[in-house]
């Protein structure tokens, strides 16, 4: 998970990384936080790279958050969307770009607590598989395709959803 706090104040991009971190910690997640103290800094770092959230101070030199959202709504309807303001008076806009939340500075740490809670239950979780040697190549099998495994003379036969037998020879 990646997560971008844009904020043109370092005091405010600090405080929600300090925040941030001690939140995910207790839930035992892991992101690399990343800030910028631009609108265009965080578009520019987003051609790059994606951004599993993006926390976006609205009042900022240049590019608005809200204009920077809008911007990043034409490449990506994925991307968790938090304003951070304060003031509500944008929050009516926040539901043009599908915004999750707007927290309204100074918010509360329950708020923030809350707010992550219901990030993390929409970050798909990585699939589980088993990687297995066959044909001399290491395949990825999701656990969710397995049907069954059996074993003959030193030899794992997976069998999968999908009618195929994957043979490999390992433990």
């Amino acid at each position: 998970m990646r997560i971008a706090i844009v904020d043109d104040l370092a005091a405010e991009r600090t405080l929600m990384k300090e925040r941030l971190v001690r939140q995910l910690g207790l839930r035992g997640a892991q992101a690399e936080i990343l800030e910028f103290d631009s609108g265009e800094a965080f578009l520019a770092a987003r051609q790059k790279q994606r951004f599993t959230a993006a926390f976006l101070d609205i009042y900022m030199p240049g590019r608005s958050g809200m204009d920077v959202a809008r911007e990043l709504r034409k490449k990506d309807a994925d991307c968790i969307l938090v304003f951070t303001t304060t003031s509500t008076d944008h929050a009516l806009e926040g539901f043009q770009v599908r915004a999750m939340h707007y927290l309204v500075k100074p918010y509360a740490e329950e708020e923030l607590s809350l707010l992550i809670d219901e990030i993390l239950s929409r970050v798909p979780k990585p699939e589980k598989y088993i990687e297995a040697l066959i044909n001399g190549s290491n395949v990825q099998i999701p656990f969710r395709e397995i049907l069954y495994a059996e074993h003959f003379s030193h030899m794992i036969h997976i069998h999968t959803d999908s009618k195929k037998t994957l043979i490999t020879r390992q433990s």
